[in-house]
């Protein structure tokens, strides 16, 4: 066995083999590393997978960088496996059965840039619009093919805040389901990943209930032995998101025992696998419940909880939604100073080409700019959030947007438009369900003196 210390001598020995050996002892290797267990341990895939390549035998070349990038996903190093699928993709032929392989890789690479990345980057945009035109090429029917592509989309336009567009692939996804049962068998838990996707934007645009119905199907039909799996290739477990969101729900709803409920059973989910990412993601929307909920001390431990492992891993998403939430909690203690602090946040988490938390964040803008008598900046942060939601169907924030609407008015001496904020906020917050809205909202009717006899809507 030689080993050599200097590269430039290591080169010109390579070069000398005659190419035919070479091969012969490219392909040698590799089938050495795979029939000794002891080295297929020591070495990692990939480099079986190189072994190969320069045997000049694509087809285990690929077989192998597939492997190297599951490897990595149970690992959770997302750089490892986006590096690795793109390697495969660019080897596999475009044309036959390869393209349903290449569907499928496509779905697994959207899913890692997403974790990487974030759901609302551009790479996951250009990944799941690839996916849907290869998908649509393959069969005009639903398909297993189909139903990753169409997921990856939501996923994107619910993390950019596109609820309307997100509300119509749920949609398309819920028919699937019923009309082709195909679809729901070639893909393991396909149900409990349409049902769950498809509440969050149902609850986005202010159906509160009838998310938690979607959530409810899918915590019912999930088996942790069964479904656990779904981690790896669909980001997180399923039923820790589910959980976590509908403690969001909860908190919305004003029902405080719910909140404490999901909350739990979404830690129980976590601690089931120790998956890091689903973690993250879960711990990220419980901080936000907790928020929401009013219980700060909560909030700030489980944002910082969340923060702390999205650093390590360099998730910069979830970073920068613990980063608002850290911050909204400043500002409820500290309005004046906090305000630039919030900014800051919301900058580095529409840079991550994110926009779903944005309704919130003017929300909270607006609420901390009326704390510290800035009336006039308040306003026009109200303002901006309810251009969103006109915009982007995100009608979740629109009571508790008209609420600070109000309060700004009211700073303005501008009395009967804040009235009729107030009565609108009343009236969308009890369409929705909300009720943490219309208790905020009736507070502030409350005190500004108005018999109660007035308040007649």
């Amino acid at each position: 066995r030689y080993r050599f210390r200097d590269t430039a001598l290591q080169t010109m020995a390579y070069d000398r083999v005659p190419p035919r050996h070479r091969l012969r002892l490219h392909c040698r290797v590799a089938e050495t590393l795979r029939a000794n267990p002891a080295q297929a341990r020591a070495s990692p895939p990939e480099n079986v997978a190189r072994h190969y390549r320069l045997a000049d035998d694509p087809a285990q070349s690929k077989r192998w960088l597939g492997k190297a990038a599951w490897d990595a996903i149970v690992k959770e190093d997302a750089p490892r496996a986006i590096r690795h699928l793109r390697e495969v993709l660019a080897e596999t032929d475009t044309t036959g059965e390869c393209r349903g392989v290449n569907c499928a890789l496509l779905h697994v690479l959207g899913v890692q840039l997403a974790i990487a990345e974030g759901n609302g980057s551009s790479a996951v945009c250009d990944i799941h619009q690839r996916a849907t035109r290869l998908a649509s090429a393959l069969t005009s029917e639903m398909t297993g093919h189909h139903l990753r592509a169409l997921w990856l989309a939501q996923s994107s336009y619910l993390a950019k805040g596109d609820i309307r567009s997100a509300r119509t692939i749920g949609n398309r996804l819920l028919d699937g389901l019923e009309t082709d049962a195909r679809a729901t068998r070639s893909v393991l838990g396909a149900g409990i990943l349409v049902h769950r996707m498809h509440a969050l934007s149902l609850m986005l645009s202010g159906q509160l209930q009838q998310a938690l119905k979607h959530y409810d199907i899918s915590i019912k039909h999930y088996r942790a032995r069964r479904h656990g799996i779904l981690r790896f290739a669909w980001g997180s477990d399923q039923a820790a998101l589910a959980h976590a969101h509908s403690a969001w729900i909860h908190a919305l709803s004003d029902n405080t025992a719910a909140v404490s409920y999901s909350i739990r059973r979404a830690r129980q989910a976590c601690d089931r696998f120790d998956h890091a990412h689903t973690t993250a993601h879960a711990i990220s929307v419980i901080a936000l419940a907790a928020l929401m909920s009013g219980r700060q001390d909560e909030a700030f431990l489980a944002a910082g909880e969340a923060r702390a492992i999205a650093l390590e891993k360099r998730w910069p998403y979830w970073t920068a939604w613990n980063d608002v939430i850290l911050a909204a909690i400043e500002a409820r203690s500290s309005p004046r100073t906090a305000y630039a602090t919030l900014e800051i946040a919301h900058h580095r988490y529409l840079a991550t080409g994110a926009a779903q938390l944005s309704p919130l964040v003017h929300t909270l803008l607006s609420e901390a700019a009326a704390n510290a008598n800035h009336p006039a900046e308040a306003l026009a942060q109200a303002d901006i959030g309810l251009a969103l939601v006109a915009d982007n169907g995100c009608a979740l924030y629109q009571p508790e947007l008209l609420h600070q609407r109000a309060r700004a008015l009211f700073g303005l001496k501008r009395d009967a438009d804040a009235h009729n904020a107030l009565r609108q906020g009343y009236t969308a917050a009890a369409k929705t369900g909300a009720n943490l809205f219309t208790s905020r909202i009736m507070r502030t009717r409350r005190a500004r003196g108005r018999q109660q006899h007035e308040i007649y809507w």
